[in-house]
């Protein structure tokens, strides 16, 4: 098996995407989690191409503002719901009709979304999170918008601690992430 691709498309709002490609045959998009990306949920632990030796195409985008993708510091280039407008635009990109789509935390939320507002994979897999976290997301988002103003001083035993370390892991950016 290669090593999965990475390439790049324009979103409509004219801000650079990137998505990771492993695999041929029946496409499944892989959406990973906050502060996260493609490498860390998908590629770098073997399961997109564990999925790949399974007959598919696995495609995986950064979601906005994260890995390889585009990080604007400006808000109007994350209004309400452009995750799963992005996804919507990215199974055009790709003229996908016939895929699988799976997400994992935040992609998990994007699937919903995206699903709720008309795309239509033949099968949707859900990870990492519950209903809690599907229905009250703005109590989760406040905990992380805490960390992220906290970054460099909180201190281990903190709450927040654990989140801010996997966000300095991930090398985010904390202007894009706090938008």
């Amino acid at each position: 098996m290669s090593e999965a691709e990475v390439h790049y498309w324009t979103a409509s709002d004219g801000i650079e995407l990137a998505f990771h490609e492993v695999g041929v045959g029946r496409p499944v998009i892989l959406l990973h989690g906050l502060f996260s990306d493609a490498n860390m949920n998908w590629i770098r632990f073997g399961h997109a191409e564990r999925i790949a030796h399974q007959g598919f195409r696995v495609v995986m985008p950064d979601l906005r503002g994260h890995g390889r993708s585009a990080k604007p510091h400006e808000p109007e280039h994350y209004p309400i719901g452009i995750l799963a407008r992005d996804l919507r635009e990215l199974v055009a990109h790709l003229q996908l009709s016939d895929f699988d789509l799976g997400g994992f935390s935040l992609g998990a939320r994007t699937t919903v979304e995206g699903v709720g507002e008309g795309l239509k994979p033949r099968r949707a897999i859900l990870g990492g999170a519950g209903l809690e976290g599907l229905r009250h997301w703005e109590r989760r988002k406040n905990f992380f918008l805490e960390a992220i103003e906290m970054f460099d001083s909180v201190p281990r035993g903190d709450p927040h601690w654990l989140s801010i370390q996997f966000m300095k892991s991930q090398k985010i950016d904390r202007v894009s992430a706090a938008l």
